[in-house]
């Protein structure tokens, strides 16, 4: 539908009306439709049946941060700046083709994001975790309005410590007098032991079921040893055994689940969430006030410890789900905290347009989505979408009769259980120079693999060495290159069919100076690497979801679901349609051309 009919419509809302439009990260509609494990996801159900629901498709590559630009601006990449996750550093003659930045920080932001569109026009805006937000600018975050928006970002601030599993051998035994301030429980403590994680000493006294943690003698928190979660969180809190939130020095927070302890404290397992900095701009101390009430700001969940063994055995290495259960309890607490964090900021501004982001179903989903479906991967899949479900509950209560409830994603997800290797495909046709240590070598290199695409190096660039009449030349060099290598399964063609930006007019944004010079899709079950690896195929160890692909195929479409007074969505809508359907609910002006 073209953006001018929106434009015309938007004369319809009220002055008072009230948007709440929440980003799903990698939820995507065939998921959402066919997956038996997103049959949890009955808010989803539930507003589309109120409203409407449509496929969206997202930018190429159907990556996280230019999608969600695209969602936020209106436009293309090549009007919004956010050409990829790590686009290529800009203006070409001051970087080589192999420097990379990050699309997520507003850095790269060359358009006005609806939040600060929305301020402008004198609504009320809050907006969490939204993408190219921070650095706060007067462009990123109004920061120039009389009245800018409330904007709170963690994830592009300062990780300050990642997830940890603490154990045995991560800490040193004390003497007990740093609880000079009395301890938390009667009788002496059985064992006293001390750790540091980043910028953080603390402290605990082991009993015989639970741990008190501390930094100061006077402040700590008590961690009960409680069985594991057996069953998914239908009829139950979310993460129910996490502790507390214990404060820190620094005006942050971190909570801790004790998964095992043994007696005397001579084994146990205490989880120990990441710490990120949060920063909020549109109000003064709006951060501290927010972890001080509602907790700490996590971000990700702990998919690292998982994947190191940190939590045990793992099900591909014959464990017995253990793992996986205790990765899901540190999932739930993270969708509660982001739940409960945004209901706090939606009720302490009460705003006519509340923008809000989830990282869940995309990190659970690239751990677990496969090609070829495994039931108890199925099961664990099946209890994160039930944690996010939960949490949509609280976001969706927010929501009254006469208020417009969206949700929106960037990108869908596909299972694949092999890489296509592109920066090794390109070195052994002799388009990509590698040094002696193994590093790409820019000033010797024609070419090399971005997400979803090849970047030439052309002459434009920084010790760029291709000159523009032999560009055509050699993107028939990397085409027949890529098309060379074969499934050792089938002997047909990995690479499926290849895109040139040159003619794309525009279309999804991947014409832009940021942008490939050739794009190209692979086949279902497979996906792309850009390490050099020892050969141009690669068999993955355990298979995973991935996302990145020409976003017109089925299982990489977004989802676009909503409910609210005369709502309409475009029959077939793209990532830069949902930023006019929000403005029209919210009846502002809205032409980002």
């Amino acid at each position: 539908m073209p953006r001018v009919f929106f434009c015309l419509l938007i004369l319809a809302a009220t002055a008072d009306a009230r948007v709440i439009a929440l980003s799903l990260d990698g939820a995507g509609w065939h998921v959402w439709r066919q997956d038996p494990a997103a049959r949890e996801l009955a808010v989803l159900d539930a507003t589309a049946g109120a409203g409407s629901a449509r496929p969206m498709i997202p930018a190429f590559p159907s990556t996280t941060a230019n999608s969600h630009a695209a969602l936020y601006t209106g436009v293309w990449a090549g009007r919004n700046g956010i050409a990829s996750n790590d686009p290529p550093m800009l203006p070409r003659a001051a970087h080589t083709f192999l420097e990379r930045g990050n699309g997520f920080r507003s850095t790269f932001l060359a358009a006005e994001p609806l939040w600060v569109a929305a301020a402008r026009q004198g609504r009320s805006v809050a907006a969490f975790q939204v993408t190219q937000a921070y650095p706060f600018t007067p462009q990123s975050a109004g920061l120039d309005l009389p009245q800018p928006p409330v904007v709170c970002n963690g994830y592009q601030t300062a990780r300050i410590t990642p997830h940890a599993a603490i154990r045995p051998a991560n800490v040193k035994d004390e003497d007990g007098a740093f609880w000079t301030e009395g301890l938390p429980r009667a009788g002496r403590p059985q064992r006293f032991v001390t750790w540091t994680t980043g910028p953080y000493h603390f402290h605990a006294a082991i009993w015989g079921d639970a741990l008190a943690v501390a930094i100061d003698p006077g402040r700590w928190v008590l961690v009960r040893a409680e069985p594991l979660e057996s069953t998914p969180p239908l009829g139950r809190p979310l993460a129910r055994h996490y502790s507390d939130p214990l404060p820190l020095p620094d005006g942050n927070a971190v909570s801790f689940r004790l998964f095992h302890l043994a007696p005397r404290g001579s084994d146990f397992l205490l989880h120990q969430n990441a710490v990120s900095e949060l920063a909020c701009a549109g109000e003064k101390d709006l951060a501290a006030q927010l972890i001080a009430t509602r907790g700490p700001f996590v971000g990700n969940g702990p998919s690292q410890l998982l994947r190191q063994g940190e939590f045990g055995a793992v099900l591909a290495q014959g464990g017995d789900g253990t793992a996986e259960r205790r990765y899901l309890e540190a999932v739930e607490y993270v969708v509660r905290q982001a739940a409960s964090q945004m209901q706090w900021l939606w009720e302490r501004r009460q705003p006519d347009l509340f923008l809000g982001y989830l990282n869940f179903p995309d990190e659970t989903d690239h751990l677990w989505l496969r090609p070829d479906p495994d039931a108890r991967i199925t099961a664990c899949r099946r209890w994160a979408y039930a944690a996010v479900n939960r949490g949509l509950e609280a976001l969706a209560s927010l929501a009254g009769p006469d208020d417009t409830l969206l949700f929106m994603s960037d990108h869908g997800m596909t299972g694949v259980s092999r890489h296509l290797a592109v920066n090794t495909v390109l070195h052994d046709a002799g388009l990509l120079a590698v040094d002696a240590e193994g590093r790409m070598d820019a000033a010797r290199s024609r070419a090399v693999a971005v997400r979803s695409g090849v970047l030439l190096n052309t002459t434009d660039w920084k010790d760029g060495v291709v000159p523009p009449e032999d560009r055509r030349k050699l993107l028939r060099e990397v085409e027949k290159a890529l098309t060379s290598v074969k499934d050792p399964r089938t002997g047909g063609r990995i690479v499926t069919r290849f895109f040139d930006p040159a003619r794309s007019q525009g279309r999804y944004g991947y014409e832009c100076a940021a942008c490939a010079d050739l794009s190209f899709d692979v086949a279902p079950g497979w996906g792309m690497t850009t390490r050099l690896e020892s050969g141009p195929v690669r068999v993955l160890a355990e298979p995973a979801g991935e996302h990145g692909f020409w976003p017109e195929r089925d299982d990489m479409q977004a989802i676009l679901i909503g409910r609210g007074p005369g709502l309409q969505l475009p029959r077939r809508p793209t990532a830069v349609d949902a930023a006019a359907v929000i403005a029209k609910q919210l009846g502002i002006a809205w032409d980002p051309r």
